[in-house]
Parts: structure tokens; C-alpha cells; sequence
């Protein structure tokens, strides 16, 4: 028994050397301050934990963060470029880009881009090509699925407000998309640009003004990570809103499509790569299926009426 312990340690002894000598690093590049991008990243990491991987034993990650200033994610796929890291995970469609324009060479996997083919990121989600892979959750649809709950959940809903931020170019086709759809349910659908904290701030004094009766929200790594507040200004001044689970799981009325998600499925192209899989022939994946939340403690604190056809056909999980 000796002996078998003693021939399966020296067996092992030259992968051990070399995973002490050796192990992958990975960047994140994100757009928010990391504080406010906790969230991302915890998912990130539990996908890569139920893949084997503990960061910071046997994978490593560098992770870099913008702080909200867009024109400071060139330089920092720049740097992240000469770490000579083994793959780039980008947050979100504008570090895509950056991270795209710094390399060729490097894999870069994309978390949640919204449009991957809409802004130019890759010709075709199906065959990608070159060095960029990742998830999408493709926004315009979700969007527009938003504003349909939105309604469905007050039919007498007449005029309505999208936060949606412009340095993301994402963001173009679910604002055209969304308006399309405003179009159709006969509502007044007014555009509200916002690029920091402040602005949301300032855009719900306008809402007021504007006697607006619901929220939607694009899909952006500010707004994700303004949850919080967003939802608790929504409510105070009794405006629906509806975001993707985490906004509800927040305090938003309504949640619909999951970003948490769509990173933790992240983690399996980082280890794909790693096993030398090669980004052009992983096509990029959005969910299958989505499900619709009902924060039914916003309900009562907002004063809401919610149809019981809403509740019966539509809800798939209620937050208490």
C-alpha cells in the first residue's frame, strides 16, 4: 500500500510542479468601479468554482475596472494586452470593443454583450470568428418583452419611460426597438439618457414632471449596478418598473431575463479555452428560456394593483 501511495505521488509530482509554476490568468475588463460590479463578478466565479477552478490557487484573475469612464477602457485592454494573459472576459459590450480593437490575438470572451452582431462585433453568432466568443442576452427582445409585462400588468398604462444609456452602443437597437414596440401597445414611450448615477437622479425629477406611470430598463452594466436605488425611487414616486431578475431581486417590480446567468455560463467558454478550444469555433449563446418575477413586496409597498390573469398566466416566480 506504501509502495502504490509512493508510485501515485511521483506519477502526480510533475503536474504539481508545473500547476505551482504555471496556472492561467484571465482578465476582466468591466466599465463600473469593481465595488459595484460584485454582483458580476461573484457569478462569474461560481461558474468557474463548479467547473474545478478556485480563484487564486489554481486560476487567476486581473481584474480592471473603468470607474464609469468609457474613454479609460482602451488603455486598459491595452494593458490587460501586454499582461499576456491567457483570456480577456469583457463586461458588456463597449470593454468587448475595447478588448477587441487592443488584440487579435488574445481570446476574449464576452459576458452578456446585448447586440453582438447589431453593433459590429461579430458578422454572425453562430460562427463568430476570429478571437471573440462569449454570451449574449440580446437586449432589444428583452426589452421589448419588459414593456409587454409592463402593460399586461396595467392595461389602463398609457405613458411610460426608458432609462437607457448612450455611451452604450448596444443600446441603439433596444431604444428602436422598444419604440417600435410602444407604438403597438399604444403608448406614449419617453426616452430618458443617462450615462452616471447623477443623471438617473435627475431623470426621475423629469418622470415626475412628466407624470410618468412605468420604468424600463435597458440593459447596461450602470443600470444593473444602480439597481438598488433606481427600483427604491421608482416606488416612492409609484412608478412600475421592470429590469432583468437582479433589478426585481432589488426592489423592481418586475424582473425578466437574468444577467447572473448569462455569466455563470460565461465560465464555460473561459474553460473551453483553456482546454484549447479556439474562440471562432464556439458560436455565442443567449438563454433558452427566461422567467418572469413579481416583487410582491414592491407591489404592496408601491400601492400596485396587479391583475390575478397577470399573476395565474405570466409569473413564473414571485419575490417576498
Amino acid at each position: 500500500m506504501r509502495r502504490r501511495r509512493f508510485l501515485i505521488a511521483a506519477a502526480l509530482a510533475p503536474f504539481a510542479v508545473s500547476a505551482q509554476a504555471r496556472i492561467p490568468r484571465v482578465g476582466v475588463l468591466a466599465v463600473p468601479p469593481l465595488s459595484e460590479t460584485k454582483m458580476q463578478l461573484d457569478a462569474l466565479e461560481a461558474g468557474l468554482r463548479e467547473l474545478g477552478y478556485a480563484p487564486g490557487k489554481n486560476i487567476a484573475l486581473e481584474l480592471r475596472s473603468a470607474n464609469g469612464r468609457y474613454a479609460d477602457l482602451k488603455p486598459l485592454a491595452e494593458e490587460l494586452v501586454a499582461a499576456n494573459l491567457d483570456v480577456i472576459v469583457t463586461f458588456g459590450t463597449p470593454p468587448t470593443q475595447a478588448a477587441k480593437e487592443a488584440t487579435t490575438d488574445i481570446p476574449i470572451v464576452m459576458a452578456g454583450a446585448g447586440d453582438p452582431v447589431g453593433t459590429g462585433l461579430v458578422t454572425s453568432l453562430a460562427r463568430p470568428g476570429g478571437n471573440l466568443t462569449g454570451t449574449s442576452n440580446l437586449s432589444p427582445p428583452l426589452v421589448v418583452k419588459r414593456l409587454e409585462l409592463l402593460k399586461e400588468s396595467h392595461p389602463e398604462l398609457r405613458r411610460a419611460a426608458l432609462l437607457a444609456n448612450p455611451a452604450n452602443p448596444a443600446q441603439t437597437a433596444s431604444i428602436r426597438a422598444a419604440e417600435s414596440a410602444s407604438q403597438s401597445l399604444r403608448l406614449d414611450l419617453r426616452l430618458y439618457p443617462v450615462r452616471d448615477a447623477d443623471a438617473i437622479r435627475k431623470s426621475f425629477a423629469a418622470m415626475q414632471t412628466d407624470r410618468v406611470e412605468a420604468l424600463l430598463l435597458g440593459n447596461d452594466v450602470l443600470l444593473i449596478s444602480e439597481a438598488a436605488s433606481i427600483a427604491e425611487m421608482a416606488t416612492r414616486q409609484r412608478i412600475r418598473s421592470a429590469g432583468n431578475r437582479e433589478f426585481a431581486e432589488s426592489g423592481g417590480l418586475i424582473g425578466y431575463g437574468s444577467i447572473q446567468d448569462v455569466l455563470r455560463h460565461t465560465a464555460t467558454y473561459v474553460h473551453k479555452i483553456l482546454r484549447g478550444a479556439k474562440p471562432a469555433e464556439l458560436p455565442i449563446e443567449q438563454p433558452s428560456k427566461y422567467e418572469v418575477y413579481l416583487n410582491l413586496r414592491t407591489v404592496k409597498a408601491g400601492d400596485f394593483a396587479i391583475p390575478p390573469s397577470f399573476r395565474l398566466l405570466r409569473v413564473d416566480r414571485v419575490i417576498e
